[in-house]
């Protein structure tokens, strides 16, 4: 790897921990040596580190413009869910995610409180889109969103496809700030509104504002 110039420059600063994992593999193969409890554990988080930003790194696609580090689409789900199972692992994984996009947000199925979503909709740790406009087999095509009036942001998730079933209430939850509320959409106009928000008119199942004026 190092004597590949461009892998070089994208992985230079993590050159220690592949020294230091070639240095336990000789220590273990060629030395019989017994490594401590304490030299254990670190060994563990020097794998650990390997593994999210060498290997994954390595492995993952660019996909609409988007890096994607779904660790589900690269190994067996039985493998993914021992190192699912290792805290170390997953705070790993988390600070991965937040030093390459920044801003995450909560995903509605881990519900770890771990903001685990990416900002283009897709967890990093489930691997499931939260987005109705994506073809992914991975995708969930019922989730729509409006403006959360706790927060401001447009991440108020909600199921549209059973919506009108439940005379055009569904919960939703903000998967920014985790307020959850319930959205309604006007059977005549198709609008969607948060129940809970401070406008001061609004469509409701007796009344559309935009054909009932």
């Amino acid at each position: 790897m190092k004597s590949n110039k461009e892998l070089s420059t994208t992985f230079s600063s993590h050159f220690a921990y592949m020294d230091k994992f070639q240095n336990y593999r000789n220590k273990l193969v060629h030395q019989n040596y017994t490594f401590t409890p304490s030299e254990i554990n670190q060994i563990e988080n020097d794998i650990i580190h390997i593994f999210i930003y060498i290997i994954v790194e390595m492995l993952t696609d660019i996909s609409a413009g988007e890096k994607d580090i779904i660790i589900t689409d690269l190994i067996n789900s039985t493998e993914y869910k021992k190192l699912l199972a290792n805290y170390n692992f997953a705070e790993k994984l988390n600070e991965k995610a937040k030093s390459d996009y920044g801003k995450l947000y909560y995903c509605p199925i881990c519900d770890i409180g771990l903001q685990t979503m990416l900002p283009y909709k897709r967890c990093y740790r489930c691997g499931l889109i939260y987005n109705s406009n994506s073809t992914s087999v991975h995708a969930s095509n019922a989730v729509m969103y409006v403006k959360c009036h706790f927060c401001g942001e447009t991440m108020v998730a909600f199921d549209d496809l059973n919506i009108d079933d439940n005379h055009g209430f569904a919960r939703g939850l903000c998967l920014n700030c985790g307020n959850d509320t319930i959205i309604f959409k006007c059977p005549k106009c198709g609008e969607y509104y948060d129940t809970e928000t401070c406008v001061s008119e609004f469509c409701t199942p007796d009344k559309c504002i935009i054909f009932d004026t």
